[in-house]
């Protein structure tokens, strides 16, 4: 409630208001003044029984990992295969006149590599 006095000044009736609205919040509510420690102590002991809260698994968002194990790959200067199987493979693909290994090379270099053995 604001004042209505022109020099924006409490009368007396309002503030007989306020003191009426007060005594109402606090019927309302059941409290009476100075029961708000009782009212914390029972909150307290309401929250310290509750079940501790456990810590979610953290999750990449789908692809983040490959771009990071392609980052990781790009810089490393070590083979991925062995050098001989990828040099069959390699002749294998070279064999029909292409460049870019297929999984068809991969199935010729092992068939050749079984009949050998």
């Amino acid at each position: 409630m604001t004042p209505q006095h022109p020099d924006n000044i409490w009368t007396d009736q309002e503030i007989g208001d306020n003191e009426s609205l007060m005594d109402l919040d606090n019927v309302q509510t059941g409290q009476e003044i100075g029961d708000n420690e009782s009212l914390m102590d029972v909150n307290n002991v309401q929250t310290s029984q509750e079940i501790p809260h456990v810590k979610k698994t953290h999750h990449f968002r789908p692809g983040t990992v490959a771009l990071c194990e392609i980052r990781s790959y790009q810089k490393s200067t070590g083979l991925l295969i062995r050098k001989l199987p990828f040099q069959r493979l390699v002749l294998a693909a070279i064999h029909a006149p292409r460049v870019t290994i297929q999984p068809k090379d991969l199935a010729l270099a092992r068939r050749l590599r079984s009949e050998r053995s």
